[in-house]
């Protein structure tokens, strides 16, 4: 038999509390369905191989500290968004500069004298230019160092 002495020693003393049993306390849709018991703090149910048959067990978790995790895990994964959505943008970038490229080196493999270029050779080197303008920029940007560096910092990554 456990002392009542015992379980408000633990209630006093212990990191966490006595919760109705999941095994074998029931609520009618989440609502109670027996009185909070003076000792335990809570309702009880009849006993079982989960409870030990005290129809209460005790719950030590920190959900503190477990608030605080999932608030941190969330950080990590918009971080994570963050940065792949820059990536995707340096993609597009550098597919873009790889097109503009293309056509001045076929252009110019052609032959095609600057007044036939579909929008001449200055155009797309301009174009080309602008375009590595963009990466560099995009390269050298805060946010993507900042949402690498954040989620590999606090052990994250992958």
């Amino acid at each position: 038999m456990i002392s009542t002495q015992a379980i408000f020693q633990q209630i006093k003393d212990g990191p966490g509390h006595w919760r109705s049993c999941t095994g074998c306390y029931e609520t009618n849709e989440g609502y109670p369905t027996a009185p909070t018991d003076p000792v335990f703090q809570c309702a009880l149910g009849m006993g079982c191989h989960e409870c030990g048959g005290l129809g209460a067990v005790w719950d030590s978790t920190d959900y503190e500290d477990m608030a605080a995790f999932v608030i941190e895990e969330d950080r990590k994964q918009a971080a994570m968004a963050e940065a792949l959505r820059l990536l995707a943008a340096e993609d597009a970038r550098q597919s873009k500069l790889h097109d503009i490229l293309e056509d001045i080196r076929e252009q110019i493999r052609l032959g095609v004298p600057a007044e036939r270029r579909p929008e001449g050779l200055f155009k797309n080197i301009q174009d080309a230019v602008y375009a590595m303008r963009g990466r560099t920029a995009l390269m050298n940007d805060a946010a993507i160092t900042a949402a690498f560096s954040s989620s590999h910092s606090r052990g994250g990554g992958s």
